[in-house]
């Protein structure tokens, strides 16, 4: 599954640390190296990705002394819950936990 990596800082443009940052999605198989001086650039990747568990919407790394949320965006993505981040359903599927009824 293709993924873009928004935000990334320059210190992680390195292979080692795309590398870091692509195994905290699922496994790196390749990635497009970006060009940084857009104002909208990306990291481009794709990775194997457990899609039995939710996706991710972002990721914290530790950069120097505080941590820095880095988004992620997900390219077509067939069947997919903004609610809990799992492919094969959409929200009409979730039940309400107070009033036990389906949207």
């Amino acid at each position: 599954m293709w993924v873009r990596v928004y935000d990334v800082p320059l210190a992680f443009h390195m292979e080692r640390a795309i590398r870091l940052i692509a195994g905290q999605i699922g496994r790196l198989d390749c990635y497009e190296t970006p060009s940084f001086t857009e104002p909208e650039a990306f990291l481009r990747l794709k990775a194997h990705i457990d899609v039995s568990k939710p996706l991710l919407c972002g990721l914290s790394i530790k950069f120097g002394s505080a941590p820095v949320v880095i988004p992620l965006k997900f390219e077509s993505l067939p069947l997919f819950c903004y609610c809990c981040g799992v492919m094969g359903h959409h929200f009409r599927g979730h039940v309400l936990p107070l009033i036990g009824m389906p949207l």
